[in-house]
Protein backbone atom coordinates (compact mmCIF):
# COMPACT_ATOMS: atom_id res chain seq x y z
CA UNK A 1 0.00 0.00 0.00
CA UNK A 2 1.51 3.19 -1.12
CA UNK A 3 0.39 7.02 -0.06
CA UNK A 4 1.30 9.32 -2.90
CA UNK A 5 3.75 6.69 -4.43
CA UNK A 6 5.52 6.20 -0.75
CA UNK A 7 5.48 3.55 2.26
CA UNK A 8 3.28 5.02 4.77
CA UNK A 9 5.85 4.93 7.50
CA UNK A 10 8.12 7.71 5.13
CA UNK A 11 5.21 9.63 4.98
CA UNK A 12 4.36 9.62 8.90
CA UNK A 13 8.52 10.48 9.08
CA UNK A 14 7.47 13.65 7.01
CA UNK A 15 4.39 14.97 8.85
CA UNK A 16 6.30 14.29 11.93
CA UNK A 17 9.23 16.75 10.54
CA UNK A 18 6.64 19.07 9.06
CA UNK A 19 4.26 19.09 12.03
CA UNK A 20 7.42 20.31 14.25
CA UNK A 21 8.93 22.75 11.94
CA UNK A 22 5.16 24.61 11.53
CA UNK A 23 3.91 23.34 14.77
CA UNK A 24 6.58 25.55 16.87
CA UNK A 25 8.08 28.20 14.04
CA UNK A 26 5.06 28.91 12.55
CA UNK A 27 1.64 28.41 14.67
CA UNK A 28 3.79 28.65 17.76
CA UNK A 29 2.61 25.43 19.75
CA UNK A 30 4.28 24.49 22.60
CA UNK A 31 6.21 20.76 22.46
CA UNK A 32 3.51 19.39 24.04
CA UNK A 33 0.88 20.47 21.48
CA UNK A 34 3.20 19.81 18.72
CA UNK A 35 3.02 16.12 19.88
CA UNK A 36 -0.42 15.92 20.14
CA UNK A 37 -0.78 17.07 16.78
CA UNK A 38 1.67 14.75 15.45
CA UNK A 39 -0.31 12.28 17.25
CA UNK A 40 -3.58 12.67 15.40
CA UNK A 41 -1.91 13.06 12.53
CA UNK A 42 0.00 9.82 12.70
CA UNK A 43 -3.79 8.05 14.12
CA UNK A 44 -5.45 9.41 10.73
CA UNK A 45 -2.78 7.82 8.70
CA UNK A 46 -3.27 4.36 10.41
CA UNK A 47 -7.04 4.63 10.05
CA UNK A 48 -6.59 5.05 6.52
CA UNK A 49 -4.02 2.08 5.67
CA UNK A 50 -6.53 0.46 7.39
CA UNK A 51 -9.30 1.22 5.10
CA UNK A 52 -7.15 0.64 2.43
CA UNK A 53 -6.10 -2.29 2.97
CA UNK A 54 -9.16 -4.10 4.35
CA UNK A 55 -7.87 -4.42 7.75
CA UNK A 56 -10.67 -4.13 10.88
CA UNK A 57 -10.95 -0.42 11.39
CA UNK A 58 -12.34 -1.16 14.86
CA UNK A 59 -9.07 -0.64 16.92
CA UNK A 60 -7.68 2.01 14.92
CA UNK A 61 -10.70 3.75 14.83
CA UNK A 62 -11.15 3.85 18.65
CA UNK A 63 -7.38 4.63 18.48
CA UNK A 64 -7.98 7.93 16.26
CA UNK A 65 -10.88 9.15 18.43
CA UNK A 66 -8.64 9.21 21.90
CA UNK A 67 -6.04 10.59 20.09
CA UNK A 68 -8.76 13.57 18.83
CA UNK A 69 -10.32 14.15 22.84
CA UNK A 70 -6.34 13.84 24.10
CA UNK A 71 -5.45 16.57 21.29
CA UNK A 72 -8.28 18.52 22.57
CA UNK A 73 -8.06 18.22 26.01
CA UNK A 74 -4.15 19.28 25.47
CA UNK A 75 -5.27 22.44 23.65
CA UNK A 76 -7.34 23.67 26.51
CA UNK A 77 -10.97 21.58 26.38
CA UNK A 78 -13.10 20.33 29.33
CA UNK A 79 -14.50 17.06 28.81
CA UNK A 80 -15.57 14.99 31.67
CA UNK A 81 -14.31 10.96 31.86
CA UNK A 82 -18.14 10.13 31.13
CA UNK A 83 -18.32 12.18 28.53
CA UNK A 84 -15.30 10.51 26.48
CA UNK A 85 -16.31 7.05 27.25
CA UNK A 86 -19.43 7.36 26.02
CA UNK A 87 -17.86 8.88 22.92
CA UNK A 88 -15.84 5.78 22.55
CA UNK A 89 -19.47 3.60 23.33
CA UNK A 90 -20.61 4.91 20.39
CA UNK A 91 -17.62 5.47 17.94
CA UNK A 92 -17.88 1.50 18.79
CA UNK A 93 -21.22 0.63 18.34
CA UNK A 94 -21.40 2.70 14.91
CA UNK A 95 -18.09 1.03 13.44
CA UNK A 96 -19.73 -2.51 14.68
CA UNK A 97 -23.32 -1.53 12.44
CA UNK A 98 -20.33 -0.76 9.54
CA UNK A 99 -17.88 -3.36 10.18
CA UNK A 100 -20.64 -6.34 10.88
CA UNK A 101 -21.54 -6.48 6.89
CA UNK A 102 -18.13 -6.25 5.98
CA UNK A 103 -16.58 -9.19 7.43
CA UNK A 104 -17.67 -12.80 6.93
CA UNK A 105 -16.87 -16.36 8.82
CA UNK A 106 -14.81 -19.08 8.33
CA UNK A 107 -15.98 -21.71 6.15
CA UNK A 108 -14.49 -23.93 8.15
CA UNK A 109 -13.91 -22.51 11.84
CA UNK A 110 -10.73 -23.80 13.39
CA UNK A 111 -10.72 -23.22 17.18
CA UNK A 112 -7.25 -24.67 17.84
CA UNK A 113 -5.80 -22.08 20.10
CA UNK A 114 -2.72 -24.21 20.37
CA UNK A 115 -1.60 -23.33 16.68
Amino acid sequence: MKIFGREPAVVAMFLQAAIALLGQQVFDLSTEQTALVYGVSVAILDTYVAYKTHATLLGVALGLTKAVIACYIGFGGDISPEATSQILAFVSAALGLFQRTQVTPLAQGNFNLAA
